[in-house]
């Protein structure tokens, strides 16, 4: 089934009727209503609708008639402005939910970064921790290393220290070996020479 909007003279020239029997007749079947782009209230009319029109007042009846008309107009014409009224609030109320849902999806976008960017921070605060951990053990292997090196270099200075010691007596015995045997030479030459004189004596 097809839908269409009409106007109320568009409706009732499709079925027949006055634009004001059509308006009355269209709020009793309860179709919907809405303000068209000139001003004038449309009606959406299902495609398949058949409408009968009613049957015409005996013509002694005209002026009640007439006057039942305009007090039926005056009425149709509050209606008319009340669907008026009705419709356009139901456009704003549709375009306040639109801007709401709007809305809605923005922030709900912004959680979304939000989430994303409490995630990077989080990560960011993980990949912190263990640069902090690796610079403190580095910093602690450092130490280690500082202080393993101050203690080879003591060692070594010990080491030169004695070397130093070592050098210096070994050339003190040098000196009393020498002197030593300076000495002994002398004793041995001392020796011959008494032997010497002991035998030119007994000569």
């Amino acid at each position: 089934m097809t839908e269409v909007w009409l106007t109320y003279a568009q409706a009732g020239e499709r079925f027949g009727l006055t634009s004001d029997a059509m308006r009355m007749r269209a709020r009793r079947l309860g179709w919907r209503s809405q303000p068209g782009n000139d001003g004038r209230t449309l009606i959406l009319v299902p495609d398949d609708t058949t409408i009968e029109p009613r049957a015409r007042s005996p013509e002694g009846s005209h002026e009640r008639t007439v006057e039942r008309s305009a007090v039926i107009e005056r009425f149709l014409d509050r209606i008319e402005a009340a669907d008026v009224r009705a419709a356009k609030a139901e456009l704003r109320a549709e375009q306040a939910e639109q801007r709401i849902e709007r809305a809605e999806q923005r922030t709900e976008q912004a959680e979304q970064r939000a989430d994303a960017e409490r995630a990077r921070a989080d990560q960011l605060g993980e990949r912190l921790e263990i640069a902090h951990g690796v610079l403190t053990t580095t910093e602690k292997r450092a130490d280690q290393l500082r202080e393993s090196l101050d203690t080879r270099e003591t060692l070594l200075r010990m080491a030169e220290r004695r070397a130093r010691e070592a050098e210096d007596a070994a050339a003190v015995l040098r000196e009393v070996a020498a002197a030593q045997r300076q000495t002994e030479a002398e004793r041995k030459a001392m020796g011959l020479l008494a032997r010497l004189r002991a035998a030119w004596q007994r000569d």
